[in-house]
């Protein structure tokens, strides 16, 4: 056991995240950490790390440990790249200012508490391989995508992905007994998420990771649920919890519909015995009746405090192994999801929607070899490539709807184009007249971001051409897991990442599109609202082009593969 936690009560404004969790972790364990979007992971990561102590309960940690956690901002950093994952290397910069000091009888105190003399110092900067570590910390950057001239510029300037993963290879270097990360491939491309897989397969550091990427979640040992306040634990990878879940969310259920079935039939009885007090003819008889009736308002008050309806959710796949009956009183109770209307598009089946005829576009060079393909009615269209390969530089362009111009003279192009302008260096895309293109983006807009959470949604009502009118709005903070009086002043900048995640959602669709635009959209979402991403993509009746580097989403939404390559 390297950390243990006892009795953990945290609350939030009022609210109880969770209460009385106990759980703990041992050395090298993979365990992942899920649960709706809301439900206090993160802040769990920031008691566990120290950063939070406004907690009740106890938390044990084994002798020196060292805890390392992934940090979501870096606004006040200046460093390097480099100089920040060297920051937290142990003892590296201490043992490299010795070193490079006079050699003398002084010594000096390690994080371990150890002493150490000049000698000493370049005995250990040996041994840990110290002498070779920045290039060591540079191949590892570059392992995920980062070139390497990005190791030197100051963290401030890195995007957020070039952030993420900065502070996974800060993980790999930190010596950490436990680390902490959360949402790992977020925005991070295959090739890098193969990486990143790889290391955390094979690292003897234990690892607690926030995620509801399926393919992280097949690599762990145990899996944390934070529900109804309490976290459960599911021994073996994300097959195992979805099998165990089902069973587990399955019996829950019964119990709590053996629960309704009691409480009513103590309303019954009360309600009689109140009627045979009210006409009992002696008060030995009435007596009688108000005993019965206390005893009764005792058993129903014991059973309604316990009985707090708890999250029911089952995978699809799992829910087709057990009896109609089942499923049927699931559905009854199931947890809520993201509730989207069906759309039906007005363009007949089999009519071209788009055509792409070797299309080259760039900013100062271009960036891919000639696309080529037709978006028919009906169809899905997958794109594959690194990141900065030009997936989301080609949608940019679709968008903008501005297909005519061709820029041939590539030594010319500046003059032709101002900084940051998309440049179409060859080819034709044709797009159907009076077609609607919905779009999931990576990030809210700009202009959303400062703006109440009502005050957005009332302005991509009004974009989409739809009336504006208290009942649109309130759906859609019902529809998609708002509490109207809680969220509506909330700045969209403010609102969690899952939370963003389904403004993005129905930012989307409000215009009833007839092609829809999918730019990496299980990031941040939890994983029912993932599988009800996933059944609305099955119904609908348009063409869908998506951007995922979710394996389990692109096998479940399958589609021809476009390659964005040089």
């Amino acid at each position: 056991m390297i950390i243990k936690a006892t009795g953990l009560t945290k609350e939030i404004s009022g609210k109880v995240l969770y209460k009385q969790l106990n759980f703990e972790i041992s050395s090298r364990e993979k365990v992942a950490l899920i649960g709706r979007n809301g439900c206090g992971k993160t802040t769990l990561f920031n008691i566990l790390s120290g950063k939070d102590k406004d907690f009740h309960g106890q938390i044990e940690y084994s002798k020196d440990i060292r805890i390392v956690k992934t940090e979501q901002e870096h606004i006040d950093i200046e460093e390097s790249v480099l100089e920040y994952i060297l920051g937290q290397v142990p003892d590296y910069y201490l043992l490299n200012k010795i070193i490079k000091g006079q050699p003398d009888e002084t010594t000096h105190l390690l994080s371990n508490g150890q002493r150490i003399s000049y000698f000493e110092a370049i005995e250990i900067f040996t041994d840990r391989g110290y002498f070779h570590i920045e290039d060591n910390i540079v191949a590892s950057l570059n392992s995920f995508g980062l070139a390497t001239e990005r190791a030197l510029v100051s963290m401030q300037q890195l995007s957020g992905g070039e952030k993420r993963i900065v502070e996974l290879v800060k993980i790999m270097y930190s010596g950490a007994d436990l680390a902490l990360i959360d949402e790992p491939t977020n925005h991070m491309d295959y090739e890098a998420k193969e990486v990143f897989i790889k290391w955390f397969r094979s690292t003897k550091i234990a690892c607690v990771v926030i995620t509801h990427d399926r393919d992280v979640l097949h690599e762990v040992g145990k899996i944390f649920e934070i529900k109804d306040g309490v976290v459960i634990a599911y021994n073996g990878n994300y097959e195992w919890y979805l099998s165990q879940n089902s069973f587990t969310t399955v019996t829950k259920i019964s119990k709590y519909e053996n629960d309704l079935m009691h409480v009513n039939k103590l309303k019954k009885q009360m309600k009689d015995v109140t009627g045979k007090k009210l006409s009992a003819k002696s008060n030995k008889g009435r007596e009688r009746m108000k005993i019965l009736e206390e005893r009764l308002k005792r058993e129903y008050k014991s059973v309604t405090n316990n009985m707090e309806k708890p999250s029911f959710w089952i995978d699809e796949e799992n829910l087709e192994s057990f009896s109609e009956k089942v499923v049927e009183t699931y559905n009854k109770y199931k947890t809520e999801g993201i509730k989207i209307s069906k759309i039906n598009t007005g363009i007949n089946r089999q009519k071209l929607l788009i055509k792409v005829t070797d299309v080259v576009l760039g900013y100062t060079f271009p960036l891919f070899n000639p696309i080529n393909f037709e978006l028919i009615q009906g169809d899905v269209i997958r794109f594959v490539g690194k990141n900065g390969a030009g997936k989301t530089t080609f949608i940019k362009y679709l968008l903008s709807g501005d297909y005519d111009d061709v820029i041939l003279d590539k030594t010319n192009t500046n003059k032709e184009k101002s900084k940051g302008e998309i440049i179409k260096y060859q080819g034709e895309i044709k797009v159907r007249d009076s077609v609607k293109l919905g779009l999931y983006e990576q990030e809210v807009k700009s202009s959303f971001l400062h703006m109440p959470l009502v005050k957005a949604v009332e302005t991509v009502l009004v974009n989409s051409g739809q009336d504006l009118n208290p009942t649109n709005v309130r759906k859609f903070f019902a529809d998609y897991l708002f509490d109207y009086f809680t969220h509506s002043d909330v700045k969209v900048a403010n609102l969690s990442g899952g939370e963003k995640a389904r403004f993005q959602i129905f930012s989307m669709l409000a215009s009833k599109p007839d092609i829809v635009i999918l730019d990496e959209p299980t990031n941040h979402l939890d994983l029912p609202s993932i599988e009800e991403l996933e059944r609305y993509m099955f119904q609908f009746t348009g063409a869908i082009i998506y951007v995922s580097h979710d394996t389990y989403f692109a096998s479940k939404m399958g589609g021809k593969v476009i390659n964005f390559e040089k």
